[in-house]
């Protein structure tokens, strides 16, 4: 099981026909993972960036599509499948794949007001209060899960 979080690269819907002669779509998108590695000659931290590619199906997919956009932060859970091909100029290649992927939409990237501002929109202030009810002294062992 892997656990990815990154940002959207590029997203493909298609919708395609089964052997079956239904009708079915798949979303295809790569999903860039960026890690800390070192620091380089000036002490500035480096990164690396790792890239997913990831496919989903049918109404999954159809649900997802208008979500699933270059920019937009996801985080893919599944199982990693390496794949090792053959380049163009005669190396190996390696390609990352998250199979039986889940999807959660993280936020940030592009916002649909078309700010292509990567960061996350900062949370709306909420009163302290929200959710929480005051307990008098004395009394936690009548409250279950307290």
């Amino acid at each position: 099981m892997i656990f990815v979080a990154g940002n959207v690269g590029n997203a493909d819907y298609k919708t395609f026909t089964k052997k079956n002669g239904e009708n079915s779509t798949v979303l295809n998108f790569s999903v860039a993972e960026n890690i800390l590695d070192g620091k380089d000659e000036s002490g500035k931290n480096k990164t690396r960036t790792n890239w997913y590619r990831v496919s989903i199906f049918g109404k999954y997919a159809d649900a997802m599509q208008a979500h699933i956009t270059k920019g937009k932060v996801v985080q893919v859970t599944g199982n990693l499948r390496v794949r090792q091909y053959e380049t163009k100029d005669g190396g190996i290649g390696v390609e990352l794949n998250i199979d039986n992927p889940n999807v959660s939409l993280l936020g940030g990237g592009k916002s649909d007001n078309n700010n292509s501002d990567n960061a996350a929109p900062a949370p709306a202030a909420a009163p302290v209060d929200e959710g929480f009810v005051n307990v008098p002294d004395g009394i936690e062992d009548e409250i279950p899960f307290a």
